[in-house]
C-alpha cells in the first residue's frame, strides 16, 4: 500500500484542471440558441432549459407570481422580468 501526501502544487492542478472542465461546460452551455437579449421572449421549454427546471415547476412559477404574456395559445416570457422574479424570490427567502 502506497501513501501519498497531497502537495501544494498537486491541488493547484487539480485545481486548474476542474476550472477548465467547468469553464468549457459553462461555453457549451451558453452557446446555445436561446435568447439572449433582456427583452427577448422565452418559451416555457425555453426556461426549463436554460434554468433546468421541469415544466411542472414552471407551471408552479406562473401560480406564484412568474410574469407571462398569452400570444395566441402561446406562453412567453420576457427574460428581464424572469431575472427579476428569480432574483426577488431567492432575496425573500433568504430572509
Amino acid at each position: 500500500m502506497e501513501i501519498s501526501l497531497i502537495t501544494q502544487d498537486n491541488v493547484r492542478v487539480i485545481i486548474q484542471e476542474e476550472l477548465a472542465r467547468f469553464k468549457q461546460e459553462l461555453e457549451e452551455t451558453t452557446k446555445m440558441d436561446f435568447p439572449q437579449s433582456p427583452d427577448d421572449r422565452l418559451t416555457r421549454h425555453d426556461l426549463c432549459k436554460i434554468y433546468k427546471i421541469s415544466l411542472p415547476t414552471v407551471h408552479k412559477y406562473m401560480k406564484s407570481g412568474l410574469p407571462f404574456e398569452k400570444i395566441g395559445r402561446g406562453t412567453r416570457f420576457r427574460r428581464s422580468d424572469v431575472d427579476k422574479y428569480f432574483r426577488e424570490t431567492a432575496k425573500s427567502s433568504l430572509s
